[in-house]
């Protein structure tokens, strides 16, 4: 078997050394590898620049300092590891360029998502981390944003002209890349799709404390975010948990809390109380709050456009602004309920992105004049999402995973959209079926109050994703040494290229390119069985609990989330009240 791996972004040494650990796993299996990477044909853009925190419209020696650092890179892993090794522009003709501008000349503002080359919707598929980046959800884009996307539109014929080529020329079995929705590499697993090539897309774990020191691989696109929805959950989920295991999941939810990680979107608790909570909303004694969670729509709007999620159905609230403007009409009629709105902090410039979203624009226009008993959290309000569920009676979430949040906290979460939602498991939620079921869920909600019922449900999938869809590779790769790496190598970027101060291109890596590991296995499994995931083979090689573990389980999971909990009420009295009378006289 030969597998063709797609690796044009050495720059990123959290992904690159990962995905050449699964590479030495194949060749170790008797599996022919091929790596093919970039010697400079993406150097007006690309992933390693954007990860640099480096933009298209910056100068063209900052872009240079991205591209040496990651050939360098390349060259490195390449000698450590021993690859068989190619550029994607070597299959590249000038005549071909020519080609390119040509096409590139047909597409306008207001073609280009329909925009096909060889049957491939090159398009659509240039457009991931474009869209992600600007935060967009719309295909109107202005002059400035167009010109901007051309360099993506550029960069993804080059990749099918050359990528055509390059299948021909190595005639692989199977294809493998690193995040199969970025524009380039998509392109790459289209062509293998249409040659009915498996193509397999890593990715990095959950866990926030070890995401880096995991794997995940997924045939395709769309298997890897329905994993909520896969047999292998609905057969991990009849099994008591591990101690193990509640112990590794309350470190991520400890992280969560701690908000420090870049994939944390709230800020870290202040110890705002509920008192000072209640003034800072204008709430009364006697009024109860439900909070609505909205979801950052850029996000959900690329996933459609790369065909990553699952085909729309019809949803009770078209929008997210159709959602919301129906809450705002439903909480007229209820002054003794207080409906806040959290407005998602990806919308606006944060840890991760420093742009303003479409919608965040056209929510500031829908929340110009609301009723008195209908309150805006703003990212600005530098208002904790740990401090404000404090307060919380019933949360209405989007699609986002901060239903999780809200869960833990023992507090009973709606959703609208059960149909689209992927997330987590929508059983964890209430799913009423259309807009009368909807508003009545939340006044029953509203009566029924806290539990911890659905709690155990949320610690069973945070360990799911990390025990079963998580490929643990930390005995090949050090994850603590690569963070305090990304913070340096940005710092240096942003003073314009590299010093003597360059830290070692390969920290992390726990060896000398000749690394066993203890689950090699399981990160060829799906390649090599053609499968589209190694998780349910691997979910019945785990030992059978008996029935007995359970009641234990679920008593070592209170105690844990006990002690998470109670450092965020500080002197709030309340708040404490509500987790002692949530875990009632568990020891």
């Amino acid at each position: 078997m030969k597998v063709l791996l797609f690796s044009p972004n050495a720059f990123i040494t959290p992904h690159a050394l990962p995905e050449a650990l699964v590479a030495q796993s194949l060749i170790k299996n008797g599996i022919e590898v091929v790596k093919i990477g970039c010697a400079g044909l993406y150097q007006d853009y690309c992933v390693s620049m954007s990860a640099a925190s480096v933009w298209p419209t910056d100068s063209n020696e900052i872009k240079k300092q991205i591209c040496l650092k990651c050939k360098k890179n390349n060259k490195e892993i390449n000698d450590l590891f021993s690859f068989n090794y190619d550029s994607i522009d070597s299959y590249l003709t000038p005549a071909d360029l020519g080609l390119i501008d040509e096409l590139g000349g047909s597409i306008k503002a207001d073609n280009w998502i329909d925009f096909s080359y060889d049957s491939i919707p090159v398009g659509k598929y240039a457009a991931y981390e474009f869209l992600l980046n600007y935060k967009l959800n719309t295909t109107n884009l202005t002059t400035s944003e167009f010109d901007i996307y051309k360099i993506q539109i550029r960069n993804s014929l080059k990749t099918l002209i050359a990528g055509e080529r390059l299948f021909d020329a190595i005639k692989p079995d199977r294809f493998l890349v690193y995040h199969a929705l970025y524009s380039v590499n998509h392109i790459m697993s289209a062509i293998a799709q249409k040659r009915a090539i498996p193509f397999y897309s890593m990715h990095a774990g959950s866990h926030l404390l070890h995401r880096l020191s995991e794997m995940t691989i997924f045939s395709g696109v769309q298997a890897q975010y329905l994993t909520n929805r896969s047999t292998a959950w609905f057969e991990y989920k009849k099994r008591p948990l591990s101690s193990r295991m509640v112990k590794k999941v309350s470190e991520h939810i400890g992280e969560l809390f701690n908000a420090t990680s870049p994939w944390v979107y709230s800020v870290k608790s202040t110890g705002k109380n509920t008192a000072q909570l209640k003034e800072y909303f204008s709430i009364d004694a006697e009024q109860k709050v439900v909070l609505a969670t909205m979801s950052s729509a850029d996000e959900t709007f690329a996933g459609s456009i790369a065909d990553a999620l699952p085909p729309q159905q019809e949803s009770m609230f078209p929008t997210q602004l159709t959602w919301i403007e129906s809450l705002i009409e439903w909480a007229k009629q209820y002054p003794k309920i207080i409906l806040i709105i959290r407005v998602h902090p990806r919308e606006f410039p944060n840890k991760r992105e420093g742009v303003l979203s479409v919608q965040a624009k056209a929510l500031r226009i829908l929340f110009d004049q609301l009723p008195s008993n209908v309150k805006i959290n703003w990212p600005d309000d530098d208002i904790s999402l740990h401090d404000l569920l404090k307060i919380v009676d019933v949360g209405l979430n989007a699609t986002s995973t901060v239903g999780l949040e809200m869960l833990l906290f023992g507090i009973p979460v709606i959703i609208y959209d059960p149909n689209q939602f992927i997330a987590y498991p929508r059983e964890l939620n209430c799913c009423p079926q259309n807009q009368n079921e909807y508003f009545l869920a939340i006044q029953e909600a509203i009566d029924s109050g806290l539990s911890l019922d659905h709690v155990y449900g949320v610690y069973q999938w945070l360990a799911f994703r990390s025990e079963v869809v998580g490929i643990d590779i930390g005995d090949g790769f050090q994850v603590a040494q690569v963070g305090r790496l990304v913070k340096m190598t940005q710092k240096i970027l942003k003073r314009l290229g590299l010093t003597s101060t360059e830290p070692a291109s390969l920290p992390g890596l726990k060896g000398s390119g000749n690394i066993s590991l203890k689950n090699e296995k399981w990160l060829c499994h799906a390649i090599t069985n053609g499968q589209e995931s190694h998780l349910m083979d691997f979910v019945r090689t785990l030992p059978p609990y008996v029935d007995a573990d359970l009641l234990q389980t679920k008593k070592q999971i209170q105690k844990s989330l006990r002690r998470l909990l109670l450092p965020l009420s500080r002197v709030d009295q309340p708040f404490l009240f509500r987790v002692n009378r949530l875990f009632g006289g568990i020891k």
